[in-house]
């Protein structure tokens, strides 16, 4: 998971917000990559199953993003934000909560389903699940 801080509670610097995004997608891409090169002999259908997560603050808002393998290609990535919350800062915003705890709700739920996904990718790199090698991500993205 990346995390990232841009601007402060009242005041949003726009140039700093743009290149605090473009170093989130960039490294959770990074990540994504990473993860790729220590699981070479794993089915790459199993791969795409993977996300990594990142959570943005911009001002008093919170965005939850997930960055996947693109479901039409072997060498694209999708990324995209999958919640918004405004975080409230005084009682009278109190039910903005609700949208903050369903971002919460909704990435427990998503981290529970990955933890699946990674044994399942951990069995197969230890070749105690079978995955016939045109099914690797190796022979996929043709490397090595």
């Amino acid at each position: 998971m990346s995390m990232e801080d841009s601007s402060g509670q009242h005041d949003e610097k726009i140039n700093h917000t743009i290149s605090d995004t473009a170093k989130q997608i960039s490294t959770t891409i990074s990540m994504l990559k990473g993860f790729t090169m220590e699981n070479m002999d794993t089915s790459f259908q199993t791969l795409r199953q993977v996300k990594i997560f990142g959570v943005q603050t911009i001002t008093d808002t919170i965005t939850l993003t997930e960055t996947t393998y693109d479901k039409t290609s072997t060498n694209k990535y999708l990324h995209k934000a999958v919640r918004t919350a405004r975080i409230p800062v005084n009682y009278d915003e109190r039910h903005n909560w609700l949208r903050v705890f369903e971002l919460l709700a909704y990435l427990l739920v998503e981290l529970q389903a990955q933890v699946h996904v990674h044994e399942t990718l951990q069995k197969q790199q230890a070749s105690v699940i079978i995955v016939p090698s045109e099914e690797t991500v190796r022979t996929k993205l043709s490397v090595g």
